[in-house]
């Protein structure tokens, strides 16, 4: 199946905005051995802190919380989705794997109090502090759009994609099909703790877009998409007409 990416759309592009969009979308995934992984967000405020890290495809009991003093740890692994016998991947950028993180955080908790909750793939921690520190004011950041990191796997009768879309879930995504252009767009309404100060930010809270361009072998009737904890798969029949038939040889005469 042929493939091919619209990075931007217009016919002029500005290569200032360009380069600083590729700089933000490298930094947002980074790579899959990063020792920092999971990328975390957190806010303090007078009596609490909320830590919230983006692990979209995981199971809640694939993941481990423990705070001691000051030092939150957290801890999970996130599985593959290993390729059938005859399908191969035509594109790998999701991580996959053991992780393992140790966030120091500028004030002692108070264990028996800390929360969690895993919702759209984006992991959240509310962990209320022993001593009450002044108040201080939150700060607002800037929206953003990020091209969400894509695995491609090809099959013999229909190809896969997989995008992790932290934030996302069946009723913020909208894919649309014109013509040969298959559009990916998703919506993220982050919860951001109100009335804290944004501390330590590691990775960016924005929507997602991505296109591609399908060849004619899609069956456009057939395909198929879920949303399942931060992740998107899409389900790409191919035509019957595209699918690899035997030619039967036979003795000439």
């Amino acid at each position: 199946m042929l493939w091919s990416e619209f990075e931007r759309l217009g016919r002029f592009i500005d290569p200032w905005r360009e380069f600083e969009r590729m700089s933000r979308d490298l930094s947002r995934m980074g790579s899959q051995n990063d020792r920092d992984f999971p990328h975390v967000n957190a806010w303090t405020s007078a009596d609490k802190a909320v830590v919230t890290t983006e692990v979209p495809g995981m199971n809640r009991e694939d993941i481990d919380i423990s705070v001691a003093d000051e030092v939150l740890t957290i801890k999970g692994k996130r599985h593959s989705d290993d390729p059938k016998a005859e399908e191969t991947y035509h594109r790998r950028e999701r991580w996959t794997g053991q992780f393992s993180k140790n966030i120091v955080l500028p004030f002692r908790v108070e264990n028996s109090r800390v929360e969690a909750k895993y919702q759209k793939g984006v992991l959240t921690i509310v962990l209320p502090r022993e001593a009450v520190a002044e108040q201080r004011e939150e700060r607002t950041r800037e929206r953003r759009v990020y091209t969400p990191a894509v695995d491609i796997i090809e099959g013999k009768d229909e190809t896969t994609v997989i995008a992790d879309m932290p934030g996302v879930d069946e009723s913020s995504v909208d894919i649309t099909l014109e013509k040969n252009i298959l559009e990916i767009y998703g919506k993220v309404d982050p919860d951001i703790p109100q009335g804290m100060r944004l501390v330590i930010s590691e990775y960016g809270i924005g929507d997602y877009h991505r296109r591609f361009t399908l060849s004619d072998e899609i069956d456009r009737d057939r395909i198929q998409a879920t949303v399942k904890n931060g992740v998107l798969r899409l389900i790409l029949p191919r035509a019957e007409k595209a699918k690899t038939r035997k030619i039967e040889v036979r003795a000439g005469q």
